[in-house]
This record gives structure tokens, C-alpha cells and sequence, in this order.
């Protein structure tokens, strides 16, 4: 990690970009890229088909890791060859990067939505869990010369459900970008009916709200998100996020018991497929003021 002081720029209320976190965007963007061409064992995880958007490693440190995922106990992570040393090295940048950009992101907006990673809730079944938690990462590429309009849609990362289900819910986004030697690429924000277009440069962290209902939503603002194609190389990023807990609706444990735990699960599906047919998501460029 860098000695120098960060740098951040607020591009719209609530949307924030961070540069000089990373102490070497290149040696990450080299690491990450190669990763795929390595022969015998690494610690990053196997890259695997990401929906029809491209790749993703899904457990950047091994599954060991998926629910522990820290600076501390990533430091145990052993090393054998000089491989899995930079790809520790790169987890270690990444562990770290996350930390300082959501904390000063949490320092700016949090006393707007009451964060205190200290504090816990008790679930329905009585057990106490916190109510934050840390979710992620995921390393992903999208494929280069898609011939969509969008490589991805606009929408919000938390998951809008017409009857609220218990579990963690997206509420603040933090990519990290590793590239930038790209064509098109953009990220593009629609917010209260102005768009708002990004190209992220390689060391880049952007943070912004998930669209929880709870955390940075002001009457019906919802923080949409779509992705523009990428031309002549692929683009590299990661995923991470702070989750809040909901105990779920008084109504969501009516149906489990009308119904039964598996079946009313197995139903969520179809519900939420026409739900979706109601919800502000967007599949072709929203009409709005361009702002940026």
C-alpha cells in the first residue's frame, strides 16, 4: 500500500473516486492479467464463465477464505514460488485498499444511515450476527468487443424483492479497477433522471451506494449503474461491498409457514421474474440530462 495521501473526487453526490491507493497499479494489473496463463498451483482461485458478461474468480484466496476474508488472516496465506507471492501480494493491496476507501467513504455518509461495524442484531431465530458485513471480493473481466449497446445493463447491485426476505443486502459498492488500456469501458450512473459517465483509470477505487432503501436513498433516488463495451483489450476489475442485515418481513415468514421453507423458496424465482417487470432497472440508454 502507498505511503502517499489518497486522493478523492465526489463526481455526483454520493459517488466518489479514489486515487494513489494502491502502491503499483501496474504490477496489479500484470499479476491479475496473467493469472489466467499460469501453470500448477496458485493462490488465487480458477477464473469460471461470469453470466454472458465475461470471467470472474469468485474466490480470489480459495473457498478457506470466502467468509474470512481480512487482512490479518490473509497475511497466513503460505507461499511457495513467486507466483503465489505477487498473487498474495496483490489480495494483501487489495484487503487493505478496501479498508481505507470505505472507511473515509463511511467517515463522509455514515452518520446518514447510522454505520457502526460494531453493531449486531438479533435474527429471527435469536441468533446475534452483525448487522454489517463484508462481502466479496470477486475479480472479474469483461469480454472485449461485445456488440451489445451494454456490456451491463443499468441497475442496482442490492436486490429490490416485493416480499423483503431475511439475509444481507448490498448497501455500499466499491470496485478497483486495474486497467485503462482499453477503448470505451465507461461507467454510467442514472440518478434522479441525470446520467453521469465514468471512464476508470487503472488504480482507481469508486464507491457509491448499492441501493439499499436504508442507506443513502432519498425519496425515490435509486443509484442505477450500467457498463459500456470494451474494445481491443479486456477490462479487469473487482467487486466488493458492505452488506447490511434485514430480518426479513413479517409477511416473508407467513408464506414459509403457508407454504414451507423449500417450496416458498423454490417460488422465488418466478416471483421475482415478474416482479422485475416493475422495477426502475433500465435495458437501453435511460432519456435524462447528461451531467458528465
Amino acid at each position: 500500500m502507498t505511503n502517499k495521501e489518497f486522493e478523492f473526487v465526489e463526481i455526483y453526490p454520493n459517488i466518489i473516486v479514489y486515487k494513489n491507493v494502491f502502491e503499483n497499479p501496474t504490477k496489479m494489473y500484470d499479476i491479475v492479467k496473467n493469472s489466467s496463463e499460469v501453470e500448477g498451483e496458485q493462490v488465487f482461485g480458477e477464473w469460471s464463465e461470469w453470466s454472458i458478461f465475461g470471467q470472474y474468480i469468485n474466490y480470489p484466496a480459495g473457498t478457506s477464505f470466502n467468509r474470512d476474508w481480512s487482512y490479518k488472516n490473509l497475511q497466513t496465506i503460505e507461499t511457495h514460488n513467486q507466483v503465489q507471492e505477487d498473487q498474495k501480494y496483490f489480495l494483501l493491496e487489495l484487503a487493505e485498499g478496501f479498508d481505507k476507501v470505505t472507511d473515509h467513504y463511511i467517515s463522509k455518509f455514515g452518520k446518514d444511515f447510522d454505520f457502526d461495524k460494531t453493531e449486531s442484531i438479533e435474527t429471527k431465530d435469536g441468533d446475534s450476527i452483525p448487522l454489517w458485513r463484508m462481502y466479496g471480493p470477486s475479480i472479474c473481466k469483461y469480454h472485449k468487443n461485445m456488440e451489445d449497446v451494454m456490456s451491463m445493463t443499468y441497475h442496482s447491485d442490492f436486490i429490490r424483492e416485493p416480499i423483503p426476505s431475511p439475509g444481507y443486502k448490498f448497501a455500499i459498492t466499491a470496485n478497483a479497477y486495474f486497467n485503462e488500456d482499453y477503448v470505451g469501458g465507461e461507467i454510467d450512473f442514472f440518478v434522479n433522471g441525470e446520467l453521469i459517465k465514468y471512464k476508470p483509470e487503472a488504480g482507481d477505487w469508486l464507491l457509491f451506494p448499492s441501493g439499499h432503501p436504508d442507506v443513502l436513498r432519498k425519496g425515490d433516488t435509486v443509484y442505477l449503474h450500467g457498463v459500456f463495451p470494451s474494445y481491443e483489450n479486456e477490462k479487469y476489475f473487482a467487486r466488493m461491498y458492505w452488506r447490511k442485515y434485514s430480518v426479513g418481513s413479517q409477511e416473508w415468514f407467513d408464506k414459509e409457514n403457508e407454504f414451507g421453507k423449500e417450496v416458498w423458496a423454490s417460488m422465488q424465482n418466478d416471483i421475482i421474474q415478474e416482479y422485475n417487470k416493475t422495477i426502475p432497472n433500465r435495458f437501453e440508454i435511460p432519456e435524462g440530462v447528461r451531467v458528465k
